[in-house]
């Protein structure tokens, strides 16, 4: 099973905004193919003041255009900052297709990654990323099939 990791607030965005398209610059060749399932690895939380800014000011943005998601109006801006930030695996999905050109809000290509079927974990699956597709080491694909996200 491949991953991708993405930098915060974007998992956030998959798992409660309903975001089904990721932006990438490349496309994925052979390692995964439509109808593939992969993971969703939030990357490690923002440790610079510019990484922290880049966030506040995403998901000010976010909340702007989608609002609060529903389970989290509870939230103070805060609580809700350190809520979207989860590493880990957080959400598996089904690679539906590649598309160059879309009308979702979402994509801002070159390539979108279209996604269908997201499953999102109740917890994250504590583990380290990396740029790029990388293999889910097979005792966490194990994890994931017990929790039925495979």
């Amino acid at each position: 099973m491949k991953a991708i990791t993405l930098r915060h607030p974007w998992p956030f965005a998959v798992c409660y905004w309903g975001k089904r398209i990721e932006n990438r610059v490349w496309q994925p060749r052979t390692e995964l193919k439509p109808g593939d399932r992969f993971a969703i690895h939030g990357g490690r939380p923002p440790t610079t003041a510019g990484n922290r800014q880049y966030l506040d000011a995403t998901v000010n943005a976010l909340l702007q255009q989608f609002g609060i998601p529903r389970g989290f109006e509870r939230f103070n801006a805060v609580a809700f900052l350190k809520a979207s930030v989860k590493p880990g695996i957080v959400a598996t999905a089904i690679l539906d297709r590649v598309v160059t050109k879309s009308d979702d809000p979402w994509f801002c290509g070159p390539f979108g990654w279209v996604m269908r079927d997201v499953i999102v974990l109740d917890a994250p699956i504590t583990i380290s990323g990396a740029q790029g597709l990388w293999t889910v080491p097979p005792s966490v694909v194990a994890e994931l099939q017990q929790l039925g996200a495979v």
